[in-house]
């Protein structure tokens, strides 16, 4: 009975190993399986990162070339405005030398006036006076 027992006992053993031993290999493929599974996830996760960082840095790049054309756009209409600034400058200036010509040029004007109606007051004054030597010669005579 004993002998019997050891060899359902050994029996028992082998059948465990062998359960134990053909487990082994299943689990090891599983486990790698599972590995194989989270290396192909994270391979996308890595391309799609790629993808994401490649797609920034085009919008990143197209980014950049709007300010420089928005900077060369800016630049111009500074240009434009300080030749404007000096336009006006310009403008104002040739105004105001126009104003000091035709102020200039009305003081000439009222001072020739002047001296006309001087003349002419000087002009009747002297054939007033003529004038009058004429009516004294003829009440003399």
């Amino acid at each position: 009975e004993e002998r019997q027992n050891l060899q359902e006992d050994q029996k028992s053993l082998e059948e465990t190993q062998k359960s134990v031993s053909d487990a082994q290999p299943k689990e090891r493929v599983k486990m790698l399986e599972e590995q194989r599974e989270e290396l192909d996830e994270q391979r996308q996760n890595l391309r799609e990162d790629q993808k994401s960082l490649e797609e920034s840095q085009k919008n990143l790049s197209d980014a950049e070339k709007v300010l420089e054309e928005q900077r060369e756009e800016l630049d111009e209409q500074k240009q434009n405005l300080q030749e404007d600034q000096k336009s006006l400058e310009e403008s104002q200036k040739s105004v105001s030398d126009a104003q000091t010509r035709r102020s200039k040029g009305s003081r000439r004007k009222a001072i020739e006036e002047q001296r006309e109606q001087l003349d002419e007051v000087k002009q009747r004054l002297e054939d007033d006076k003529l004038l009058n030597e004429t009516k004294v010669q003829a009440h003399a005579d």
